[in-house]
């Protein structure tokens, strides 16, 4: 055939060969509801129902992409990555590997670990690590602590000494320093110069 236009019109066409080449810029294969169409060095793939890219190899190569919808996605423009999820997210390998040098994993204003310019923040309900390396916690267990600075309390207990808030006492109250000065004890030895004004 030899002419500009061709138009074919038909039930059922099947088109078969060793080798079938359409040339065209501009085609639309299929309906409103599914279709294969393209144009001006565009490609466009719709579906209103499944649709399947199986392969050996696929290769999608493009700046800019985006699968999912509003509420499950990921894309990628301008070199940024965004996987978003309303649902459940996994990542599961024998090696997962996250580098950069900046992370937040957590939610906002309650538990969360983040980390930027070489510091580490890690903060929950009960515990929070700044990231100026102060730690505020309500209770801390632990079998070894050395500890250098200033140690601030106004309540606790240490090797069976209680702190309150004016005073340090022994758990059977036959010591107790108070912090007016006044010391009371049950059993006291003392050797060298004692001197009293009163």
């Amino acid at each position: 055939f030899d002419g500009t236009d061709v138009d074919i019109t038909a039930d059922t066409v099947h088109m078969s060969g060793s080798q079938v080449t359409i040339k065209t810029p501009d085609f639309y294969l299929g309906d409103t509801s599914n279709y294969v169409s393209g144009s001006g060095g565009n490609l466009a793939i719709y579906s209103t129902g499944a649709t399947t890219l199986s392969g050996s190899s696929i290769t999608l190569k493009t700046p800019d992409f985006y699968f999912g919808d509003a509420s499950n996605y990921i894309s990628g423009s301008g070199g940024n990555l965004a996987i978003y999820s309303t649902g459940n997210t996994t990542l599961s390998g024998s090696s997962v590997k996250i580098k950069t040098n900046d992370f937040f994993l957590g939610k906002i204003g309650s538990q969360f670990i983040s980390g930027s310019a070489d510091k580490i923040e890690i903060s929950s309900s009960k515990f929070h690590l700044t990231n100026a390396g102060d730690v505020v916690a309500n209770n801390i267990t632990a079998s070894n602590i050395s500890m250098s600075g200033v140690v601030n309390s106004s309540a606790g207990a240490i090797g069976g000494f209680e702190i309150k808030a004016s005073k340090i006492k022994s758990t059977n109250n036959l010591l107790i320093l108070k912090a007016s000065g006044q010391i009371t004890a049950s059993a006291v030895s003392m050797s060298g110069n004692i001197n009293a004004s009163a």
